[in-house]
C-alpha cells in the first residue's frame, strides 16, 4: 500500500514539476507551420488569404475595432498532449476559424494563448 502510495504521489511531483517549466514560441516557426496547414486544401487557402494574422498593433497599418477577445485553451495532459504541442500545431488556425466564424477582418496575436478579432473602419 505504501509503494502505491509513494509511487502515486512521485507521478504526481513530476506531472507538476512538467506543466510549470517556461516556454517560448518562435513566430516565424509558427508562422510557417501555419501557412503548411492551411496550404493543404482549397477551403483553408481561401482563408489563409482572406484573414491576416498580425502579431502587433503597430503591424496592422490601417484602423480597426476589436469585435472580439478570444482564448484558445485545449485539453492538455502534461505527458501525453503538452500545451506547447498542441499550441504550436492548431492555435493559429484556431484563431483564423473564429475570425471567420465572427465575421472578423483579421486577427491580432496577443499571447500564446489569447487573439483579437479586429473588424477594418
Amino acid at each position: 500500500m505504501k509503494k502505491t502510495l509513494y509511487a502515486a504521489m512521485l507521478l504526481l511531483g513530476l506531472s507538476i514539476m512538467a506543466t510549470s517549466c517556461m516556454s517560448t514560441y518562435d513566430v516565424s516557426h509558427q508562422k510557417s507551420l501555419y501557412e503548411a496547414q492551411m496550404t493543404s486544401n482549397k477551403k483553408t487557402k481561401a482563408l489563409l488569404e482572406k484573414l491576416p494574422i498580425y502579431f502587433s498593433e503597430s503591424e496592422v497599418g490601417r484602423n480597426f475595432n476589436v469585435m472580439y477577445y478570444c482564448s484558445y485553451e485545449p485539453l492538455t495532459i502534461p505527458v501525453l498532449r503538452p500545451e506547447k504541442k498542441v499550441l504550436k500545431n492548431k492555435f493559429y488556425k484556431k484563431a483564423v476559424s473564429t475570425a471567420e466564424t465572427l465575421n472578423g477582418d483579421a486577427v491580432i496575436i496577443d499571447t500564446k494563448n489569447s487573439f483579437r478579432v479586429i473588424k477594418w473602419k
